[in-house]
């Protein structure tokens, strides 16, 4: 009996530390969640915690002497975030992230207004913000499968409180329990065995918490990393747009980031290389984000699961065969990743308008040759018809777009002719900037335009000021750090606001940007271009030409097919590109025509607007001829039938004296041209030389006008109001001599360009007889000739007695032409006719108005040459 007591006193003695072991082992479990979020922070970021001072001990109480002490565990101490945010550091920021602080939101709220000041903790802030704007992950050490233990025990992994000798003493209690069921028989062993397995409930998953933003949050950090201007947060926000930063809302977020960049388009343009960027987002984002690789059923491909992705409480294994479930905190559990379509619309939808003609031209050529997932994908396809059709649009920007798909010949035939008629409406414009023919509206619209260039232009060195001061220089979202207030709301100031709302015509945007009408009169004028034009108009003239040799037919009776417009239009295109190619081309056709007179080239040649100047000197390379006057023509005898030969050549008379009234036409359309065209120029030097200030239209102005008051102070007058003056300089003064009280209304000059024409345009007004007007001119300009007053013409603004000069000198192989245009500008009352007010000298004074036109190029080829090149 004594033994067996002894027996069990000794089993009661050594189990109770295990009890007691038991009862302690709650703490560590606590900890243990903490503790490795801390030491995931720390890995992150490279900070260790900083951990209070432990309080002093309170003092020891001797324990009654007849029980012993018990075993005691020491707790880990448990960091205490300050209350003053102001003192966080990043790893302060990333565990109230974690844990949920009650301080977090007001933390991120100072992180972004730091990150908006562009300073020196600037930086700092914006990495913070990053790293809490990150989507949280599964723990590392959760994911990756445990480590074998080396032979010979040793090397035994070591768990979260550090006890290193666990395994040990795990093998220690194994070997005792082992030792135990030796004594039991095998049957036994056994049916136990096949119980417990019976009897062992199934494994319940371990629950990782992730935490997430919220909506406001993620704002909050997307905007103070957006109001940031150095590179290293634009590295950061393309980071998030390719998928190496993933967020908890990628789909929201990737769409402000992009609407961020296009609002800095609206106010500057991006650079090349960003705008190359954000065009490759474009049409092949997965170029820049895997996940958007177009698969077999459309949808883009997911993240793994050790990037976060799934849905509230759901139950995953791991790669290391461990089953957790995962519970997100903060936010609703599950992730929106954008799509293909998510990006593309993005883009087109915001920047397409601003996109500059180099984006423009891109985009046709990637039509041309489109990646090979457009082929296969139905709504890729879709979305190549509306780059298309955004190419297609009548808009100068898409200009040279249009021309690279124009000269790839790719299109179907209701494609082209809509392609045509853009491309007219583009070099009418073209040519209007390229001759200086332009509105009192078109010069208002430039210089609205101007003014708004002048105000950014402004801003913009004042930013650049600031950025030199402080050594940075901004991105191309860096201006979003003045539009952006604390809550993220764009602000504009009124005038702004208003100037914002303005959009530049197609005319307007050429005479902003000259360098690029210059590289679009260039490209249409190039051999490609005009070739196929030449090709479409020799299409559509054949049926004309057909007719060039019916010579029986008198002037007039041949009545030319009439043309469609989809044929006009290559035609008014090609006559309105100024190129010494051209006008051959156009000569021989009238030389061969030349019989059936002017009217079967009236539709397609003489009645445009905005054919080049050039034209004119191409019809006075034809016969031409004045209708003789009645007294002088010769009367055939009675009953008696004309020869053929006298009645061809009173048929080439006829066509000889229509060719010189449509000359004469187009004489006095050109003058009035260039009258319009010598005022636009010089009220345009006056706008680009204006020192006007920048708001000089803004709604405030507008208010004032509308209270009464004035509002006209520290305005300049508008240059469209300012009195022009010209003067003429020595040269022309010598070889125009005019009149002592002569007052120059108009002086118009066009330097040679590459197509070899120059223009020179004059407009006098004065008080004199006509023959002391007529006399100096002609004493200074040999071999003029007086074609008389023609009125046929179809111009009401400049029309008179015409002088008219055709020569060529030998030695330049330059062709001068010389018209001059003297018509009285008194009621026509007390007016005299032309030749008869010349020829008395008794006549009172006139007022007059004379036009004097000059015009030079290189001496046109031959027909047969211009047939060859043909």
């Amino acid at each position: 009996m004594r033994i067996v007591f002894l027996i069990i006193l000794s089993v009661f003695v050594f189990s109770l530390p295990l009890y007691t072991g038991c009862g302690s082992s709650s703490e560590p479990e606590k900890g243990k969640k903490s503790g490795r979020v801390r030491k995931n922070l720390e890995e992150k970021t490279g900070v260790k915690e900083k951990k209070p001072e432990p309080e002093p001990a309170p003092e020891e109480v001797a324990p009654p002497e007849d029980t012993e002490p018990e075993e005691s565990v020491e707790a880990e101490p448990v960091y205490i975030l300050p209350e003053d945010v102001s003192k966080w550091v990043q790893s302060d920021f990333l565990l109230a992230k974690a844990e949920r602080h009650k301080l977090f939101g007001d933390g991120i709220d100072l992180l972004a207004n730091l990150a908006a000041q562009n300073d020196e903790g600037a930086l700092e802030a914006v990495e913070t913000l990053a790293l809490l704007l990150e989507r949280s992950r599964i723990p590392e050490e959760e994911i990756s499968p445990a480590e074998e233990p080396a032979e010979g025990g040793e090397g035994g992994k070591t768990d979260e409180s550090g006890d290193e000798k666990s395994a040990e003493d795990a093998k220690d209690a194994e070997d005792a329990e082992d030792a135990e069921e030796e004594v039991d028989s095998e049957d036994s062993s056994a049916q136990n065995t096949e119980e417990q397995q019976e009897e062992k409930p199934a494994e319940k998953p371990e629950e990782i918490i992730l935490t997430q933003l919220s909506a406001s949050q993620i704002k909050t950090c997307l905007d103070g990393i957006l109001s940031n201007n150095s590179p290293e947060a634009e590295a950061i926000l393309r980071k998030i747009i390719a998928g190496e930063i993933l967020t908890d809302d990628d789909k929201t977020v990737v769409a402000t980031i992009l609407e961020a960049i296009t609002l800095r388009a609206s106010d500057a343009p991006l650079g090349e290389n960003d705008e190359k960027w954000l065009f490759q987002l474009m049409t092949t984002p997965w170029s820049i984000r895997a996940e958007l690789t177009p698969t077999s059923d459309g949808t883009p491909t997911r993240g793994a699961v050790s990037m976060g992705a799934g849905a509230q409480n759901e139950i995953v294994e791991l790669p290391s065969g461990k089953r957790v479930r995962i519970r997100y905190s903060g936010g609703p559990g599950r992730f929106s990743s954008p799509t293909i379509a998510d990006v593309q619309s993005k883009i087109f939808d915001k920047y397409s308008m601003n996109a500059s003609p180099q984006f423009r031209l891109w985009v046709a050529e990637f039509l041309l040759n489109p990646d090979a997932a457009y082929e296969s994908d139905e709504k890729l396809q879709n979305f190549a018809l509306r780059l298309l059709n955004y190419v297609l649009s009548k808009d100068t920007r898409n200009a040279l777009g249009q021309l690279a798909l124009y000269k790839s010949e790719s299109l179907d035939a209701a494609n082209v002719q809509k392609l045509e008629e853009v491309l007219l409406a583009c070099s009418r414009n073209i040519f209007c900037v390229r001759f200086g023919i332009l509105t009192d509206k078109a010069l208002e619209d430039y210089r609205a335009a101007l003014i708004e260039k002048r105000a950014k232009d402004a801003d913009a060195a004042e930013l650049a000021a600031e950025e030199k001061k402080d050594g940075k220089k901004a991105s191309f979202l860096g201006k979003l750090s003045q539009e952006k207030t604390s809550q993220g709301v764009v602000q504009r100031d009124r005038s702004t606001r208003a100037q914002s709302q303005r959009v530049d015509s197609d005319l307007t945007y050429l005479l902003m940007h000259p360098a690029f009408a210059q590289e679009l009169q260039n490209e249409f004028a190039s051999k490609d271009i005009r070739t196929l034009l030449r090709k479409r108009v020799q299409k559509s003239l054949t049926p004309i030409v057909a007719l060039f040799g019916e010579e029986d037919a008198a002037p007039g009776d041949i009545r030319a097919p009439r043309l469609q417009a989809k044929d006009l239009t290559p035609i008014e295109i090609l006559l309105s590109i100024p190129h010494e190619r051209t006008r051959a081309q156009v000569r021989y056709y009238m030389e061969k025509g030349w019989f059936l007179g002017p009217q079967v080239f009236q539709e397609a040649f003489f009645d445009k607007k905005g054919v080049e100047p050039g034209l004119l000197m191409v019809a006075k390379y034809m016969e031409r001829r004045t209708a003789p006057k009645e007294s002088t023509k010769k009367k055939t005898s009675s009953g008696k039938q004309p020869t053929a030969a006298a009645l061809k050549r009173e048929q080439q008379g006829q066509a000889a004296e229509a060719w010189m009234n449509q000359t004469y036409n187009m004489v006095c359309r050109t003058c009035s041209d260039f009258s319009q065209a010598a005022v636009a120029q010089a009220r345009l030097e006056l706008i680009q030389n204006e020192k006007a200030p920048p708001s000089a239209a803004t709604e405030d102005s507008a208010d004032d006008a509308s209270s009464g008051e004035d509002s006209t102070e520290g305005l300049a007058v508008s240059p469209l109001m300012a009195p022009l003056e010209f003067k003429l300089d020595e040269e022309l003064a010598q070889r125009f001599p005019l009149p002592e009280d002569a007052r120059v209304t108009r002086l118009y000059s066009l330097p040679k360009g590459e197509d070899g024409l120059s223009v020179t345009y004059i407009e006098v007004e004065c008080t004199a007889r006509r023959a002391s007007v007529l006399g100096p001119l002609k004493s200074r300009n040999s071999g003029i000739v007086e074609r008389g007053e023609f009125k046929q013409t179809k111009s009401a603004e400049v029309r008179g007695f015409w002088l008219e000069r055709w020569t060529l000198d030998k030695e330049s192989g330059q062709r001068e032409s010389l018209d001059i245009l003297v018509a009285s500008t008194d009621p026509p009352a007390g007016r005299a006719s032309g030749r008869e007010s010349a020829s008395k000298s008794k006549n009172p004074p006139e007022n007059l108005r004379i036009c004097i036109l000059l015009m030079e190029m290189p001496e046109l080829s031959t027909s047969r040459s211009a047939k060859k090149e043909d």
